[in-house]
C-alpha cells in the first residue's frame, strides 16, 4: 500500500472496498444481492459520487 494520496482518490476506495467486503449479514456484498438492491449499483454509486467529492 502506498502512503495517502489525493483525498478523492481515497474516498473512492473506501467506498469501493466498503462494499466489497464479504460476508456483511443483513447487507448488500459480491455475494448477495437484496431485492433490488444489487452489489453493481453501490460500485456505480461509488464511481458516480466522486464528482461530489471533488
Amino acid at each position: 500500500m502506498t502512503a495517502a494520496g489525493d483525498p478523492v482518490d481515497d474516498a473512492t476506495l473506501a467506498l469501493l472496498l466498503e462494499v466489497a467486503g464479504t460476508p456483511k449479514p443483513g447487507n448488500v456484498d459480491r455475494r448477495r444481492d437484496l431485492g433490488d438492491l444489487r452489489f453493481e449499483s453501490f460500485l456505480g454509486g461509488a464511481v458516480g459520487a466522486r464528482e461530489g467529492l471533488e
